[in-house]
């Protein structure tokens, strides 16, 4: 039993570590990540929805696609504009419709 714990605690510690680094490098846009999953949330919009005023901007995406990115598990310039483009998009949807901002 003992042996168990002492090789397990390291490996969870060396794997926080690794998130936490990740975390802190990136952690504007994880807010915004989590800010564009509430704002879907609290204005009753579907991520198809989303991926559909994507690409009316010219934005290709698909559902796994975008649910990683808002995961937190896809990064890089591409991944950047798509969260800026939602945040725009939304913006613009609460501005018109008059939701949650």
């Amino acid at each position: 039993g003992d042996v168990y714990k002492r090789q397990i605690v390291p490996l969870r510690s060396l794997v926080v570590n690794k998130y936490c680094s990740q975390f802190k490098e990136r952690r504007g846009f994880v807010k915004e990540r989590e800010k564009i999953r509430y704002r879907l949330s609290v204005n009753h919009l579907s991520f198809a929805w989303l991926i559909d005023m994507l690409r009316k901007r010219g934005i290709e995406t698909n559902g796994p696609v975008l649910s990683a990115i808002l995961a937190g598990t896809r990064n890089g310039p591409s991944v950047d504009k798509i969260i800026a483009e939602s945040i725009d998009i939304l913006d613009w949807y609460e501005r018109q419709i008059g939701g949650v901002s």
